[in-house]
C-alpha cells in the first residue's frame, strides 16, 4: 500500500510539472500574440549576411572580428539552416524557447522558496516583461535566451553546491556551473562579469580546497586566451564600433544602473534600443511621417534603392544625422553621393558596414536629399522599386 501511495505521489508531482510548462508555454504564446518580425535589420541582417556568404568554419569560429560566440554562432547557423527564407518563424521559436528558460526560472525560484506558487509567479512575471524586443522579436533574441538559460543554470548548480549536504554531489555541481560559465562566456562575453559570484559562493562554504578556486579561474583564463588569440583583444569591444576604454564612464554606468531599476516597476527610462517602446515618444510613427518623408526609394523599415529622394526636417540645431548600414560586401570602390535641395553636398568611399554621415543647414529646414549608390545587395531577396536594394538608412534630426 505504502508504494503504491509514493507512485500516486511522484505521478501527481509529474504532472504538477507538465502543467506548470504548458501554462508558461501557453502565456508565452499568449502575451506575444501581436510579436511578428517579417524582415531582418541592422545586427540581423548582417548576421543573415555572413550566412549566406561565409563558410561554415568562418561562420561559427571567427578569426580577426571583434566577438568570439561561437557556441551561439553554432546554434545561430543550426537556426538559420532550419528557417531558410522563412523569418516568419523566428518569432514563435523565440516564443518557444524563452518559454523553456521561464520554465527553468519557475524551477529555479520554487527551490528557493519551496512554493510552487511562487515559481510560477516570477516565471510569469519574466515572461510578461518587456523583453520581448531582446528575446523575442529578432534574429539575435536566441543568443539573449541562450544566455539567460545558461545563466540561471549555473544559478541552479551553484545553490545546489552552497545549501547540498553530499559532497560529492556539491563537488559535480560547482563543476557543472564552471564549465557552463566556460561555454557561456562564448555565447556573449558580458557574462564574463560572472566570475565573481563563484568566488564569493566558495567564501560563504568557507571553502578551503584550491582545486575548486582555480576551477572557475582556469575557465575565466581559458575563455580570454581563446578571445586573445582570436580577436587580438582582451577588452571587449563595444557596440557600434566603439572602444570599451573610450566610452565608458562611472557616471554613465550609475546612470543605466538607475534605468534598470526603474524598469523593474515598469517605468522605460532607458534609451529607445532597449525598451519595446519608448513611451516618451510615443506614438513615435506619426512624429516620424512629420519630420521624415520618403518620395521615392525609402521605405519605412528604413531600406534604401540605388536611387532615393528623401524630404527631411532638420533639427532645432540644423542638424541631420545619417547612419547607413550596408550588409553586402565591402571593397575600395563603393560611394555614396548625396545632394541637398539639388546641390552636391558629399561623396563617401564605403570602407566598413556601418557610415556615419551629418549635414548642417538652418534649424527646423525641410531639405530634399538626393542618395545615389554604386552598389547594391546582390542576394537581395525582393526588389521593391525600379532600382534594387542598396542599404538601411537611419535618420535623426532631434
Amino acid at each position: 500500500m505504502s508504494a503504491i501511495c509514493v507512485g500516486e505521489h511522484r505521478v501527481k508531482g509529474w504532472e504538477k510539472e507538465v502543467s506548470a510548462a504548458l501554462v508558461l508555454v501557453l502565456f508565452g504564446y499568449w502575451i506575444d500574440r501581436d510579436v511578428s518580425l517579417q524582415g531582418l535589420y541592422k545586427d540581423d541582417l548582417y548576421l543573415w549576411s555572413c550566412y549566406a556568404e561565409q563558410s561554415f568554419r568562418d561562420f561559427v569560429f571567427p578569426v580577426g572580428g571583434m566577438h568570439i560566440r561561437s557556441l551561439y554562432y553554432l546554434a545561430a547557423w543550426i537556426e538559420l539552416k532550419l528557417i531558410g527564407t522563412h523569418v516568419e518563424w523566428i518569432v514563435p521559436i523565440n516564443i518557444l524557447l524563452n518559454s523553456i528558460s521561464a520554465y527553468g526560472l519557475y524551477r529555479l525560484a520554487k527551490a528557493y522558496s519551496r512554493s510552487a506558487c511562487v515559481g510560477l509567479a516570477c516565471a510569469l512575471a519574466l515572461l510578461s516583461s518587456r523583453l520581448s524586443y531582446y528575446q523575442i522579436g529578432q534574429l539575435y533574441g536566441l543568443m539573449e535566451t541562450m544566455a539567460f538559460g545558461m545563466a540561471i543554470g549555473i544559478l541552479a548548480l551553484l545553490y545546489v553546491f552552497l545549501n547540498g549536504d553530499e559532497n560529492k554531489k556539491r563537488d559535480r555541481s560547482f563543476y557543472g556551473a564552471c564549465l557552463l560559465y566556460l561555454g557561456i562566456c562564448f555565447v556573449h562575453e558580458r557574462y564574463v562579469v560572472l566570475l565573481p559570484l563563484f568566488l564569493f559562493v566558495l567564501l560563504c562554504r568557507k571553502e578551503k580546497r584550491k582545486r575548486l578556486w582555480a576551477a572557475p579561474l582556469g575557465c575565466f583564463a581559458v575563455a580570454w586566451s581563446i578571445r586573445l588569440a582570436a580577436t587580438g583583444r582582451v577588452v571587449p569591444a563595444g557596440t557600434g564600433g566603439t572602444q570599451i576604454a573610450d566610452t565608458f564612464s562611472v557616471g554613465t554606468f550609475l546612470c543605466h544602473g538607475a534605468s534598470q531599476v526603474a524598469y523593474l516597476f515598469g517605468i522605460n527610462a532607458g534609451p529607445e534600443h532597449l525598451n519595446g517602446q519608448d513611451i516618451r515618444q510615443a506614438p513615435m510613427q506619426a512624429v516620424r511621417m512629420l519630420k521624415c518623408r520618403g518620395i521615392y526609394g525609402y521605405y519605412e523599415d528604413g531600406w534604401i534603392d540605388e536611387r532615393a529622394r528623401i524630404q527631411v526636417m532638420a533639427g532645432s540645431d540644423g542638424s541631420i544625422e545619417m547612419d547607413l548600414y550596408h550588409p553586402g560586401t565591402i571593397n575600395d570602390d563603393q560611394h555614396i553621393m548625396i545632394d541637398v535641395n539639388g546641390e552636391r553636398h558629399t561623396v563617401v568611399t564605403i570602407e566598413e558596414e556601418w557610415t556615419y554621415l551629418q549635414i548642417r543647414t538652418r534649424p527646423y529646414e525641410v531639405v530634399t536629399l538626393d542618395i545615389r549608390t554604386d552598389f547594391y545587395v546582390p542576394d537581395a531577396q525582393e526588389q521593391r522599386g525600379e532600382r534594387r536594394l542598396a542599404a538601411v538608412l537611419t535618420l535623426r534630426a532631434d
